[in-house]
């Protein structure tokens, strides 16, 4: 069972890629990793210091940041494409993981 549960936490991390799928959330982790609820969110905290949650949001702001250096899509059209269904919620999020604004980050990239 801790191999299986292992192996499946494994996944979490290659689903990386697919977590800017909006529909992408705890109940698909859940699935994929073979874990409740309670156990994802405490296998996936010790080893990441993360709620599944805040996992996701934090891998969603990182490739955030990412396309703001890299694009020139507007703020608005990399917070929904990446899953968030409001920019200024996606703002305020990406201000207090990095420090500043998007916009800061597009301007100095």
């Amino acid at each position: 069972r801790d191999a299986q549960e292992s192996r499946g936490l494994g996944d979490v991390y290659k689903r990386q890629r697919q977590l800017d799928n909006a529909d992408l959330g705890i109940q698909e982790l859940m699935q994929v990793v073979h874990l409740s609820h309670s156990q994802l969110f405490r296998r996936l905290k010790a080893i990441t210091g993360m709620s599944p949650t805040a996992y996701i949001r934090n891998i969603r702001l990182q490739k955030a940041n990412q396309l703001l250096i890299s694009t020139d899509w507007r703020v608005s059209e990399i917070a929904y494409s990446l899953g968030f269904t409001d920019p200024n919620y996606f703002s305020r999020a990406f201000r207090k993981k990095f420090g500043c604004a998007p916009g800061v980050v597009r301007n100095n990239g």
